[in-house]
């Protein structure tokens, strides 16, 4: 249901005050005393009511309008929300009735509930009694949420607003625009009309300025010509004069330099031949102590061969022997790669001492570090040859890598053993070059482990033999390069001096002359601007809407307009769905325990749960069911619960203990059974007696409890016919066996 207000106004003439305060009260639709104002500007109000579109201009002054606001009070109390919560049908009841007050302006406001929303549920209310309903189902857990409720109003008002609103703008605007015209007519226009004279006398004037100052300019320009035209004359003599002096000079020098290549044939040639053969000696040994130079190299990752040997590289996997052995790497391997460290450390710090040392020259540091290379060359040969083939051949195992790599180190090892292959192959000379296409470790070439800085091209003999130092250190001669002596010599000539320089001059663009035969009328300033008539800029950009027709007058509608309010509160709604599980013991009908529990939520008895034993039965608790002896489920408590507590009952079972002819037999009799004697209760005769079972000490009863019985047999001697033959006459006598 949407609710729509009704504005009604009629005519374009502007309101007088008292009728701009009657619209504005008829527009008052707030509560009295009531807070949470809320406004449609005239603009928005225009939108609702008409369907037309407002130019700019006349949106942004309807903006302002505060006039023909529409306020209202947009607080409705969630108080007049009723909820029953209804467990058994998992329902849920709202009731909401009408929001009814009296504005300010008199007139009756009524907001009417639309539509109820819990989650993605919307249910629309329907009339009941005297307000409206709806009902939400299937909310079978209890829960904290919200409901939201939508409510319109309906409202009506005069028809003259609606006009008043209609054409209000324009009426405004053309208002705004007829002082705009009187003024632009009767102020403007005269002083746009002085100020042209001014600005007409005032340009003639400056074009009589500006045609003299063209004809000075002009003749200055005449002077700079010629005194250009001088400079140029005279900076063509001195280039001249100045190119003989340069031929001159080249002479004089030329010549110098044959007499100094003289002088360097005559004195100095032996000197600077003995020099050449020194220096050869000196780079030769140079070229040797580069094998051991380059192990103080640093490559772009901060890794040094000297650095390395001396620190935990070898070190490190060293020290795990134990480990290495246990994964099948070479013991020896392991103590020649120690071994070979520690003989190399001592040999590379000796020649990393002599290098820092400070020397009286280089001739001396030269001969003290090619002296130690000479000294100690095999033994660096075979210990870097040592340490490279074990740590070549510990690579080979898996562990190895793996345990680098774990340690972010396989890259470090991959260059350092490829630096000391180089290093190696340097020192060894039966070596024929390096090998670097076919060298690889873990797929690598050397030039991927190694960089260029660190690869040596194996072309010396690393051998000291026979290469020396050469004892005394030959001074440097500089070479004279051969010249021929010049043959032509050219005059003396003085060195010109260069003439001050003029810039080539830039003629004056051409100024005409001004009409000075009939110039205009000289005019004065006409002063200050005049001032527009003062007003709001929305109403000055309304006026020109309507001046340049984008703005128009529009038909009075004499009739209502409606346009829709609606509002949307929340209201907090708890509910329980609480079922009853009672607890009874094995009887039926005594209670052990009873508890509520949420719909859907788990339940546990805590109490004791089994039945002690008696005299005749042992009992084990199986659990609870239900009356029909089925199962009772608690993980997702649905519905009111009866259960009940559930127990295997089994019989008391006693020891019965027989006895009978000394022997002695136990068998065990559950409660109330008969006890069956264990015995066939027969005993064979002997050659002196026969026996018959004559019963047991006390009567045989089912088992009530542990029992002894003891039988016995009744013991018959055997009788036999002893039969007298005497002189022909027979006796028969029966006699007990042993009579």
């Amino acid at each position: 249901m949407i609710l729509c207000c009704v504005l009604l106004w009629g005519g374009v003439i502007p309101l007088t005050a008292q009728e701009s305060d009657d619209v504005t009260e008829a527009l008052d639709f707030r509560l009295p005393g009531g807070g949470n104002e809320e406004v449609l500007s005239a603009d928005q109000l225009f939108d609702r009511l008409f369907d037309h579109s407002l130019a700019a201009e006349e949106q942004a002054y309807l903006q302002g309008l505060s006039a023909l606001s529409f306020r209202y009070s947009g607080l409705i109390p969630n108080s007049i929300v009723t909820t029953h919560y209804h467990g058994e049908t998992a329902t849920l009841d709202v009731q909401v009735p009408a929001y009814t007050y009296t504005a300010n302006n008199g007139v009756q406001v009524s907001w009417i509930p639309q539509t109820a929303t819990l989650g993605e549920t919307t249910l629309s209310f329907a009339p009941e009694g005297e307000g409206y309903a709806c009902q939400f189902g299937g909310l079978l857990y209890s829960d904290d949420f919200s409901i939201q409720i939508s409510f319109a109003w309906e409202a009506t008002l005069p028809a003259t607003l609606t006009d008043e609103l209609w054409n209000r703008a324009f009426a405004d605007g053309s208002e705004a625009l007829e002082l705009l015209l009187e003024y632009e007519t009767k102020e403007l226009q005269p002083y746009r009309e002085a100020l042209a004279r001014y600005e007409a006398y005032r340009a003639y004037l400056q074009a009589v300025e500006d045609h003299r100052q063209y004809l000075a300019d002009l003749e200055a320009y005449a002077t700079a010509v010629e005194a250009y035209e001088a400079y140029r004359v005279a900076y063509e003599a001195y280039s001249r004069q100045l190119e003989a002096y340069l031929l001159r000079q080249k002479y004089e020098e030329d010549l110098q330099h044959y007499y100094d290549y003289q002088n360097f044939l005559k004195n100095d040639l032996e000197k600077y031949n003995n020099y050449l053969i020194y220096r050869n000696q000196v780079d030769a040994v140079w070229k040797k102590l580069g094998i051991l130079e380059a192990l103080f190299t640093t490559d772009s990752n901060k890794w040094q061969m000297y650095a390395s040997i001396m620190g935990d590289t070898v070190t490190t996997v060293v020290a795990r022997k134990a480990e290495l052995i246990t994964a099948g790497c070479n013991a020896q391997d392991i103590e020649s790669a120690g071994a070979a460290t520690v003989r190399l450390r001592p040999l590379l710090k000796g020649y990393a001492d002599l290098r820092q040392a400070e020397y009286p020259s280089e001739h001396a540091r030269v001969t003290a570090l090619y002296s130690y290379y000479t000294q100690n060359y095999t033994a660096l040969r075979d210990t870097f040859a040592q340490l490279y083939g074990a740590l070549v051949s510990l690579y080979d195992n898996e562990f190895v890598v793996l345990a680098l790599n774990s340690r972010g180190k396989l890259a470090h090892f991959q260059q350092f053993v490829g630096q000391l292959y180089v290093t190696v192959t340097c020192l060894d000379d039966s070596e024929k070059g390096i090998r670097m296409e076919n060298w690889r470790i873990s797929g690598k070439t050397l030039a991927q482990v190694v960089e260029p800085a660190q690869l040596l091209p194996d072309t010396i003999v690393s051998d000291p033999a026979g290469v020396s130092m050469p004892a005394v250190e030959v001074e440097k001669v500089e070479k004279v390069e051969p010249i021929e002596k010049p043959t032509v010599e050219p005059p003396r000539v003085e060195k010109p001096l260069e003439p001050a320089r003029v810039e080539k001059p830039v003629e004056p663009a051409y100024v005409a002359s001004p009409d000075t035969a009939n110039p205009p009328p000289e005019a004065p300033h006409p002063g200050e601007m005049p001032q527009k008539p003062a007003m709001e800029a929305s109403l000055e950009a309304l006026a020109e809407a309507i001046r340049a027709g984008k703005v128009i007058y529009r038909e009075p509608l004499g009739r209502p307009g409606t346009f829709c309010l609606e509002k949307t509160i929340s209201c907090p709604v708890s509910i329980q769905n609480l079922k009853t599980v009672t607890f009874y013991d094995y009887d039926g009908t005594t209670v052990l325990d009873q508890q509520m529990v949420d719909y859907g939520q788990s339940v546990t008895y805590a109490g004791p749960s089994v039945k002690k034993e008696d005299g005749h039965n042992t009992y084990e608790f199986l659990g609870w069911v239900l009356a029909d002896g089925s199962p009772a489920v608690f993980s997702e408590v649905r519905s009111n619960l009866s259960v009940y507590a559930s127990y295997k009952i089994t019989p008391r079972t006693y020891r019965i203990t027989w006895i009978l002819d000394g022997v002695e037999k136990v068998t065990y009799c559950r409660y109330g059974e008969m006890p069956t004697p264990p015995f066939a209760m027969t005993k064979p005769d002997d050659t002196a007696h026969s026996y018959v079972f004559s019963g047991w000490d006390t009567p045989v009863v089912p088992a009530a409890g542990d029992a002894t019985y003891v039988g016995s047999f009744l013991q018959t001697p055997h009788r036999y016919t002893v039969t007298w033959v005497v002189g022909g006459h027979t006796v028969t006598q029966q006699v007990e066996y042993g009579a």
